[in-house]
């Protein structure tokens, strides 16, 4: 699978249109490189599964406290079967002796509404 089918895959054809799509040009051309630079480039990439990589994204946006990004990822982690809400949230609980309190629980609230879908 090449990365925009990883990418259709997990984020949802939707998502990808939008972004694709977006409100002006740049927004655009961004979608683009997105795909070549991060999808392809590492997420087609061989050595982890999809799943590992997943965890591993959602691990690190809750570090970059990202969260529009933290949402996106972990709705396509869940809209691929890729990992399931319990795992999630164990996942985001995992950081916190890590990333500290403050910032897990607001990765838990973004994240909650979705995961108890």
């Amino acid at each position: 699978m090449d990365g925009a089918e990883i990418r259709r895959s997990i984020m949802g054809e939707d998502w990808v249109r939008a972004a694709a799509t977006g409100r002006d040009e740049a927004l655009a051309q961004f979608s683009a490189l997105a795909t070549e630079h991060v999808w392809n480039a590492f997420w087609a990439r061989d050595g982890l599964e999809l799943r590992l990589r997943s965890a591993v994204t959602v691990a690190a946006l809750v570090a970059l406290d990202a969260g529009d990004e933290l949402v996106a990822h972990v709705g396509g982690a869940m809209r691929a079967g890729l990992l399931t809400p319990v795992e999630i949230r164990e996942a985001i609980l995992q950081l916190a002796p890590y990333l500290g309190y403050p910032r897990v629980r607001h990765a838990l609230v973004r994240v909650s509404a979705l995961i108890d879908e």
